[in-house]
């Protein structure tokens, strides 16, 4: 994540989602560094659900904003 976004995001996070919220989801537009330090706007989409085998997990697909066709 880009840390100009971090502080931003996490409060997002806190607002949207807390940890008893299973079922709960969660959105937010941010920008991630790569290793290679290109940054990319990016839509993160994310769930809270509980799983057997390991308990808690919180998943998010991210979409590159910045190659979505919108025409």
């Amino acid at each position: 994540m880009h840390p100009d976004d971090a502080e931003r995001i996490n409060q997002t996070l806190a607002s949207q989602l807390g940890f008893d919220d299973v079922g709960g989801k969660y959105y937010a537009d941010f920008r991630i560094i790569t290793k290679k330090g290109n940054v990319y706007h990016v839509a993160g989409n994310g769930h809270l659900v509980d799983v057997d085998e390991v308990g808690r997990v919180f998943y998010v697909l991210m979409v590159n904003m910045d190659e979505r066709d919108i025409g």
